[in-house]
């Protein structure tokens, strides 16, 4: 069997890895989680100890940022950033869980190993409430576990360990919707979805002694390749998504356990981390994405109703750790609420926010755990032509359409106080922010 080294170092980092993303390891023979950075393959430490039995898998709720695990005869839920014991779900209606998911409107599902057959139990995972089965009779009895993923369409997919495809379920309903995999591999075990060049993706692992991951669409379930081949993860456990699209396999070799990553859509190896770790298990999580929160101003406006898109960039030094661009409906100069989620963690993350016509500012952000509120941008005015820059150019355009009603968005928009019409009010406007610049 060809295995790779399993040295901490890593090699060939992107600088996408700036960020600090945990990545979370559940351990049977200590029954309790382990933590490692993403980043270095640093050991973080470990939670869970003393309220865990048996913890095959585990998920990082979204909705509240809560870990949840699971445990013989139950779901454990913990502060993944002090390890604090937070309660139960599932008593009374599990078995034997293995794997879990969250649909989107916060459902949480579950995998249960019964005595009469493989099925899907859902919960409100706050309250506790259960919220019905689905799969019963279609998931046969794995000896060793079922894995699940699911869409954002809510759309279940899973696979029973050993399996031989991946089957679909209406995550509401309960239908049943077929197979994908049929024919390519067996032995499945571990699934993750991914947006793989522009192509909708869901990937099974492979526990087998050469290891693979097989990568199969999902709105076609055409096979589009594999990756891991060749020895780099001998009987893969588990697999996630990264926040920078990696995907994380992890292995076993003889009494050795280790996570390996990889670019799904290339194959490329990228390292190992959480190698010669005394620790047995098959479940894999990745921490959820940070929110940030807080008010936008934007300066020198007295318009309403307007839905501005807002991009905001995160940066961890000089390198561009994420960026993404949402709706926000200015109201006149008062502050105005948003929220965000970004992959970017760390002491002094710089936090860009743009608007269609207002210059780029800055401010600096400790981005930790589930993330960070009150993180309040004050943007200036005037960049009407999207230069970087309040200058003589966007003079020339509210000259040119001075008089005009011009009520739209963009980035030729010479309304630059949000009237309703190209005044004298807008060059003031202009003028009183010319040579201002990007943060």
């Amino acid at each position: 069997m060809q295995v790779r080294s399993f040295g901490i170092g890593l090699c060939c980092l992107s600088s996408a890895f700036a960020q600090a993303t945990m990545v979370y390891v559940p351990d049977i023979n200590s029954n309790s989680v382990l933590k490692f950075d993403a980043t270095t393959g640093e050991y973080k430490g470990i939670i869970g100890a003393g309220f865990l039995n048996n913890p095959l898998n585990l998920e990082q709720n979204p909705n509240d940022n809560r870990l949840y695990v699971t445990s013989i005869g139950r779901v454990v839920r913990l502060d993944p950033y002090t390890g604090e014991y937070l309660g139960l779900v599932g008593s009374g209606f599990l078995e034997f869980p293995d794997d879990i998911t969250f649909g989107s409107d916060g459902t949480m599902y579950v995998t249960d190993l019964k005595s009469t057959g493989t099925c899907i139990l859902k919960f409100n995972p706050v309250t506790g409430e259960y919220k019905g089965i689905i799969a019963t009779g279609f998931l046969g009895n794995p000896s060793w576990g079922s894995c699940l993923e699911i869409a954002a369409d809510d759309t279940v997919y899973v696979i029973g360990a050993g399996g031989t495809a991946i089957q679909k379920f209406n995550g509401v309903t309960g239908e049943y919707l077929g197979v994908i995999g049929s024919g390519f591999f067996s032995s499945g075990r571990g699934l993750a979805l991914a947006d793989v060049a522009g192509n909708p993706t869901v990937m099974s692992g492979v526990a087998t002694s050469n290891g693979s991951v097989f990568k199969f669409r999902t709105d076609t379930s055409a096979y589009t390749g594999m990756f891991a081949t060749g020895g780099f993860v001998p009987n893969v456990r588990a697999i996630a998504k990264m926040p920078n699209g990696w995907i994380l396999a992890r292995g076993q070799s003889g009494s050795t356990e280790y996570v390996a990553r990889f670019v799904p859509d290339t194959g490329e190896y990228k390292g190992l981390f959480a190698a010669n770790w005394n620790i047995f298990g098959y479940g894999l999580a990745v921490e959820t994405p940070a929110t940030v929160s807080g008010s936008l101003v934007f300066g020198d406006y007295v318009g309403t109703g307007v839905v501005r898109p807002v991009t905001f960039e995160f940066y961890d030094g000089a390198t561009l750790i994420d960026s993404t661009t949402v709706n926000v409906t200015p109201n006149g100069g008062t502050p105005v609420a948003y929220s965000v989620r970004t992959d970017a963690r760390g002491p002094a993350i710089t936090v860009k926010a743009r608007g269609s016509r207002w210059l780029k500012k800055a401010v600096v952000a400790n981005i930790s755990g589930p993330g960070v509120s009150g993180v309040s941008i004050s943007m200036t005015n005037g960049d009407c032509d999207a230069s970087t820059e309040v200058d003589a150019a966007d003079i020339d355009l509210v000259i040119a359409n001075f008089g005009l009603i011009f009520p739209g968005p963009g980035p030729e928009d010479s309304d630059i106080d949000g009237s309703g019409e190209v005044d004298a009010a807008d060059i003031d406007i202009v003028i009183a922010n010319f040579g201002t610049v990007d943060d």
